[in-house]
């Protein structure tokens, strides 16, 4: 279901924890996007005082799952992106398991990660080249260099 399909009144009664502001089009975002990242952010918040601010969420020219409204791509931070090491950002997001696919990004100007609820689970990491190394597990690619 696409956020436009329920009231923007009813969006910060369902989404509390997620900061709908920083959405460019949350319109043709997926609901599940929202509630998994709601879930994960209010436990980032709980667990860690992460706070998150979004980079990326529904790209109409995108052909891949932003431009399906399936993915957003995020950093957390304590006081400002950038200061919670990207791979404690991953580890934290895969234990709690609200997105199954996740990539983590070492190399952006403040590392963070993309989470997006494609069906097939799936991690990955993208090096300072721009490729990217892909696993069934997240044992499979925590042994980057």
């Amino acid at each position: 279901m696409k956020c436009k399909e329920i009231t923007t009144a009813d969006w910060v009664i369902r989404w509390p924890h997620v900061r709908l502001d920083l959405f460019v089009d949350i319109g043709n975002m997926d609901t599940r996007v929202k509630d998994a990242l709601n879930e994960l952010s209010y436990e980032a918040v709980k667990r860690y005082s992460w706070n998150h601010t979004i980079n990326s969420d529904y790209r109409a020219d995108d052909t891949g799952q932003h431009g399906l409204g399936l993915a957003v791509d995020f950093v957390f931070f304590e006081k400002k992106p950038g200061d919670v090491l990207v791979i404690d950002q991953f580890v934290f997001a895969v234990g709690f398991g609200t997105f199954r696919r996740v990539g983590f990004y070492p190399h952006w100007k403040a590392p963070g990660l993309h989470s997006d609820v494609k069906d097939e689970t799936l991690y990955w990491w993208q090096d300072k080249k721009k490729i990217y190394h892909y696993g069934h597990s997240p044992a499979e690619i925590l042994t980057w260099e």
